[in-house]
């Protein structure tokens, strides 16, 4: 498992379970929500 990095993107639609990113990530990456939190382990 890699680490992972914040990144600004621009989102499209939304509903309460799904965003749509539009720009700021190439095709295979996968993304992590929620807070960060500094020197967490997960």
């Amino acid at each position: 498992m890699g680490k992972t990095k914040t990144r600004e993107v621009t989102i499209g639609m939304r509903n309460d379970t799904e965003v749509q990113v539009v720009n700021g990530l190439e095709e295979g990456e996968e993304v992590v929500t929620g807070r960060a939190n500094a020197g967490s382990s997960k």
